[in-house]
């Protein structure tokens, strides 16, 4: 092995201090559904500037189509045509001011549902987009702090505006880094907006839409109650401001979807969803991201390859803390626990390698939801290991966690092989050939589940994988059902082609919830109850009460 030091010398473009301001100002034309953004800058020195149009978020691409007529003015400023539709090249005076217009207007006119909420959402009474649908800036941009000035003076009176960075008045000016400008909500229109506080520090909650099956103060309270949960979890109150924004899907069985930004996070939901467990967990789990997920991220590989911690570990605190803080109920927390078991088990990817697995997050449900799964399965073995090597001093999962979190104080980033050594030093062994098997090979990982209580042991159970039984995309574009299979549960259970729906409730990828499926036959209305299982079985662990 050859050693040696390495001295690059790296001479950059000297970037003034004006270089590293944005401002901002939005206005909107109502009649027509048109968002006008104005943004002010000082051009570069070598009188060259690069803009970055918005391009991929989320698994959607192309979010450039929503940009219309975009203009820049400044001395000598002319756009130059490009190859790449999401890059924009401007030439202009050295060190000019520059000012770029463009409008923004919704590129989708299907009905709002997931995942379309991640593209920018632009109506005559509303818009909400997040820093990546929405903002036109110089690629050349100091990734650091940067000051940004926000003008919604030009926007209706009447509107309320609210982001990731102010919920009061009509500007804004602060510093931010680029990845939170992108990172960010921004919504303005008939939003009703509410505000509380947590040991002093604001949090603003916008719902729009009525007829919501639940009054605005029990979605804001019930925020309140699970951020201060969580927050007392980490013993930090240090966060100084949170946003939370919520708007209708435009159609019943839309179901639900929640989003983790910068100092906020997005609800979009049908109105049919009820005040429930459903809502609690999902306000849970993005707010644990801020922590698990954005102050503590493990960047060996690429975001998605490392997904299993991200989402699987935050979905094990998620029903953990529920549980713990009497929202979640035992009967409620091992249901929850048994269906996030069985499918990680009965999943068609479980023993795809890490590699595969991130690099197809996006490409489907299967490939998305594994991470969530297995992260969450993986997470209770470590507990597991840590409880049984540690007895006498009683480490548990949260000393890891804390942990992590102390050393991505002190550094920029954390590796996988810091996790590695933080988990073999509580619990006594290094777990290095575990975490090789199960998260970058792909090996099954085992339950034992001593950590749910001593009072459950594991018990094998023959299980299917998730099965509606009926063709559902066919039968929700329809008014009848479509596309029964003979040998299923659903058909079983009473379900046929032709009935006429009248309503469903069915929790997507869950089989430890039944399926309820409402329906018409011969005038008579009944409600067709059933296990959504499909009929290949798998043997799959289950925890059980002693």
């Amino acid at each position: 092995m050859k050693t040696g030091i390495l001295i690059l010398i790296c001479l950059l473009p000297a970037v003034s201090f004006s270089q590293n301001k944005l401002s901002y100002r939005f206005s909107m034309d109502t009649s027509n559904a048109l968002l006008h953004v104005s943004l002010q800058f000082t051009g570069t020195d070598a009188g060259t500037t690069k803009l970055k149009l918005p391009d991929e978020w989320a698994g959607r691409t192309e979010l450039y189509r929503a940009i219309t007529s975009l203009t820049v003015s400044g001395k000598n400023a002319v756009i130059v045509p490009g190859q790449d539709s999401a890059v924009c090249m401007i030439t202009h005076a050295p060190h000019a001011k520059l000012t770029v217009n463009y409008t923004l207007k919704q590129d989708f006119t299907d009905k709002l549902s997931y995942p379309l909420n991640f593209r920018a959402v632009i109506s005559k009474n509303y818009f909400q987009c997040t820093g990546y649908s929405l903002l036109i800036r110089p690629e050349t941009m100091d990734p650091g702090k940067i000051k940004i000035s926000l003008n919604w003076s030009e926007m209706p009176s009447n509107w309320t505006i609210g982001n990731s960075f102010h919920a009061t008045g009509r500007s804004f000016k602060g510093s931010v880094s680029m990845g939170n400008l992108d990172n960010a909500v921004f919504v303005a229109g008939d939003f009703r907006s509410y505000k509380t506080t947590i040991s002093g520090k604001p949090v603003y909650v916008a719902i729009r839409g009525n007829n919501w099956t639940f009054e605005d103060s029990m979605l804001v309270n019930r925020i309140q109650k699970i951020i201060t949960m969580e927050r007392r979890f980490w013993n930090d109150f240090s966060e100084p401001y949170y946003f939370v924004s919520l708007i209708p899907f435009d159609s019943d069985g839309g179901g639900y979807n929640g989003t983790a930004l910068h100092q906020s996070f997005m609800l979009a939901m049908d109105k049919t969803i009820d005040f429930g467990m459903s809502l609690n967990i999902l306000i849970a789990h993005e707010y644990f991201h801020r922590w698990n997920g954005t102050l503590i991220v493990l960047k060996e590989d690429t975001e998605q390859e490392n997904s299993w911690f991200s989402e699987g570990f935050t979905e094990y605190y998620t029903y953990k803390l529920l549980f713990e803080s009497g929202i979640l109920s035992q009967e409620a927390y091992l249901a929850k626990a048994n269906s996030i078991i069985a499918a990680y088990y009965l999943s068609p990817v479980r023993n795809e390698d890490k590699t595969t697995l991130g690099k197809n997050f996006w490409n489907g449900r299967d490939y998305t939801q594994i991470h969530y799964n297995k992260g969450f399965v993986y997470a209770l073995l470590t507990d597991d290991l840590i409880r049984t090597h540690s007895e006498d001093k009683k480490y548990t999962l949260n000393d890891i966690m804390f942990d992590l979190w102390k050393q991505r104080s002190k550094k920029d980033t954390l590796s996988e092989n810091d996790f590695i050594e933080t988990v073999s030093r509580y619990a006594g062994t290094n777990i290095a050939n575990e975490y090789r098997n199960y998260i970058v090979n792909g090996e099954t990982i085992p339950v034992f589940g001593q950590s749910m209580g001593e009072h459950l042991r594991v018990e094998d159970q023959s299980l299917g994988a998730f099965d509606v039984g009926f063709d559902l995309k066919a039968s929700s574009n329809s008014d009848h059902i479509i596309g029964t299979d003979p040998e299923s549960e659903a058909y079983k259970a009473g379900l046929r082609d032709g009935q006429t729906i009248r309503g469903w409730s069915i929790y997507g990828g869950d089989i430890s919830m039944p399926a309820e499926v409402t329906v018409m036959e011969n005038g008579e209305e009944k409600t067709i109850i059933y296990k959504p299982m499909s009929k290949e079985r798998v043997t799959v662990p289950q925890l059980v009460a002693n």
